[in-house]
C-alpha cells in the first residue's frame, strides 16, 4: 500500500515525466529507449512502489524531437538527440486511477524555450482545437498552441510500431475499461502550462473518447505553469474543469509570473526578501515581455495555490565559478543589453532556478521519491550549467523581443 496520498502520487508521476532531462543521444531509437526503460524501471522499483503504489505506463511514454522532425537538421553533435516533449499515461489498477503526465521544458532544448515558452506575443483561438467549442472568443498562445498540437498528433509519430494518438487510444481503451475510473492530467513549467489545457481539451471532446463515461472525475494537477491563454480561456478552464482544477505555484518562482501583467510585475522584487534586488536587465527584460503581451489578456485560472518558497543559501564560489564560465564576449552582449553587475544577475539567477526546479521536492512532499528519480537518472544538472541555460535565454528574449 502506497505510503504517499493521491497528491503527492501525482505530483511524483509529474516528476517522472522529465526522466530525459538534459539528457543528450546519439540516435532516436537510443533516446527513446532510455525513457522507456528509465521510466518503467523507476516505476517497478520497489522503493518507489512503497512511496506511491504500483503504477504502470500503459500508453507509451513517448519524447518527441524537433531535431528528428526536421528535414535538414543543422546540429554537428554527435549527440543531436534530445527531448522537446514527453507524456505518457499511467495506470494503478488497484484504485482505477489513470495520471497523464506532461515533461516541462528541458534545459537543453531551444525549441521548448523560444517556439513553445516565449511564443506569446501571437495566440491562436481555441477554436482551432476544439470547433465546437462553447468558447467562441478563448485564445491561447501560440506556443500553447504548438505545444498542444504536438502532444495530441505528433508525440507518437517519429517510431515505428507506436501506439495510436493519446485520444484514439483513450477511445479504444475506455470500451473495456473499469466503471468509476478518475482521470488527473498534471505536469511542471511547460507541463505546468500544457497540462490545464490537455485537460479542458479531453474534459470537453469526452463524449468522443469515453462516451459511457467510465470516468467519473478528471482533474487537472499543473505546477509551476505560466499562463496558457487569455482571460476567457482561464474561465474555459474553470467552466470545465470546475473544483477538480488543482493548481499550485512556489509564490517566489519566476516561471509562473508569466504571462499575466499583473503577476509579470511582481518578478523585480521576488528576491528583495532574500537580499537579491533584481539587476537592471532583469528589470528591463520584464518590461519588454509586459509590453510585448499585455494587448494578448493573459490571465492564470483559479484557484491558483501558493507555496511558501524559502530562499536557497547562494554559496559565493558558485557565483564565481559561474561568472568564470561565461565568455568576455557573452559577457559584452549582455553589457550591451543593460547588464552592470554579473555577480547580482548569477546570484538572482541561480535563486530563479532554486525555486523553479529543487525547491518544489519539499513544497510538493515528494522528497523521498525524488531520491529515487535521481538514482534512476543518475545525474542530476548542476545549477550552474541551469543557470547559463537561462542566461543564454535571458539573451534570445532580448533579441527576440526589442
Amino acid at each position: 500500500m502506497a505510503t504517499y496520498n493521491f497528491e503527492q502520487q501525482i505530483y511524483s508521476l509529474s516528476q517522472t515525466a522529465n526522466i530525459s532531462f538534459n539528457k543528450r543521444f546519439a540516435t532516436l531509437n537510443a533516446l527513446q529507449d532510455y525513457v522507456t526503460d528509465t521510466m518503467n524501471g523507476l516505476l517497478s522499483n520497489p522503493s518507489a512502489q512503497n512511496l506511491i503504489g504500483d503504477w504502470s505506463t500503459i500508453w507509451g511514454p513517448y519524447t518527441w524531437c524537433n531535431y528528428a522532425a526536421q528535414d535538414n537538421p543543422k546540429d554537428t553533435s554527435s549527440t543531436p538527440y534530445y527531448s522537446d516533449n514527453t507524456m505518457y499515461l499511467a495506470y494503478n489498477a488497484a484504485t482505477n486511477q489513470y495520471v497523464l503526465a506532461v515533461a516541462g521544458t528541458n534545459a537543453i532544448s531551444w525549441y521548448g524555450w523560444l517556439v513553445e515558452d516565449f511564443s506569446t506575443i501571437k495566440t491562436e483561438p481555441w477554436s482551432k482545437l476544439v470547433p465546437n467549442t462553447t468558447a467562441t472568443t478563448a485564445k491561447i498562445s501560440e506556443g500553447t498552441y504548438t505545444g498542444m498540437n504536438i502532444l495530441l498528433n505528433e508525440i507518437n509519430s517519429q517510431y515505428s510500431g507506436s501506439q495510436s494518438g493519446i485520444v484514439d487510444f483513450l477511445a479504444n481503451h475506455m470500451k473495456t475499461a473499469q466503471a468509476g475510473a478518475t482521470l488527473a492530467v498534471t505536469g511542471h513549467s511547460l507541463g505546468g502550462a500544457l497540462s490545464p489545457t490537455l485537460a479542458t481539451y479531453l474534459k470537453e471532446i469526452q463524449s468522443t473518447w469515453d462516451p459511457t463515461g467510465n470516468v467519473t472525475v478528471l482533474s487537472t494537477y499543473p505546477t509551476a505553469g505560466p499562463t496558457p491563454g487569455d482571460e476567457a480561456f482561464a474561465h474555459h478552464i474553470e467552466d470545465e474543469i470546475g473544483s477538480n482544477y488543482h493548481a499550485s505555484y512556489n509564490k517566489i518562482d519566476m516561471v509562473p509570473h508569466a504571462w499575466e501583467a499583473i503577476m509579470m510585475a511582481e518578478i523585480p522584487t521576488l528576491y528583495t526578501a532574500c537580499g537579491i534586488p533584481a539587476p537592471t536587465i532583469i528589470k528591463d527584460a520584464v518590461d519588454l515581455l509586459i509590453g510585448a503581451t499585455l494587448m494578448n489578456g493573459y490571465l492564470q485560472a483559479q484557484p491558483l495555490t501558493s507555496l511558501p518558497g524559502t530562499c536557497y543559501k547562494t554559496d559565493p564560489q558558485l557565483i564565481t565559478e559561474i561568472i568564470g564560465e561565461i565568455s568576455p564576449a557573452l559577457l559584452k552582449e549582455l553589457e550591451s543589453f543593460g547588464l552592470v553587475d554579473a555577480n547580482n544577475l548569477v546570484n538572482f539567477l541561480l535563486e530563479v532556478v532554486y525555486q523553479h526546479t529543487t525547491a518544489y521536492n519539499s513544497l510538493l512532499n515528494r522528497e523521498a521519491f525524488s531520491v529515487l528519480f535521481d538514482q534512476a537518472t543518475g545525474t542530476k544538472p548542476s545549477y550552474e550549467h541551469l543557470v547559463l541555460t537561462v542566461i543564454d535565454e535571458l539573451l534570445k528574449v532580448f533579441k527576440t523581443f526589442s
